[in-house]
């Protein structure tokens, strides 16, 4: 029961911290664009603040691989080398459909 309490208290803090962050950038919204609602700014506020702690968190959690483009050497690029080029692998991959046990029958049109 006491984790279920500490789990509860860390998602009212992290609640707290985004909201607290929307408000902020509403209010920055609407007092710099006058156009925008301030509860639209909120809103525009919290989910700009929600999506940017989620890509953080999958960037240091290592969820997103970073790949950082090769220096391109263009002296020694020629076309007719041999050599083949490495395969780039997918970093993640849907695992396989389920088989079917047997062939679905297709209705003939009458």
């Amino acid at each position: 029961m006491r984790w279920l309490f500490g789990l509860a208290l860390v998602y009212a803090f992290i609640s707290f911290v985004l909201i607290a962050l929307g408000t902020l950038t509403g209010t920055l919204l609407h007092w710099i664009f006058s156009g925008v609602d301030l509860g639209t700014g909120i809103l525009i506020g919290v989910v700009a603040g929600a999506v940017s702690v989620q890509f953080m968190v999958r960037l240091f959690t290592g969820d997103i691989p970073v790949r950082f483009p090769e220096a391109v050497d263009h002296e020694h690029d020629n076309d007719d080398d041999d050599e083949a080029e490495e395969e780039r692998r997918p970093a993640g991959m849907y695992p396989p459909p389920p088989q079917l046990s047997r062939p679905v029958k297709r209705r003939r049109p009458r």
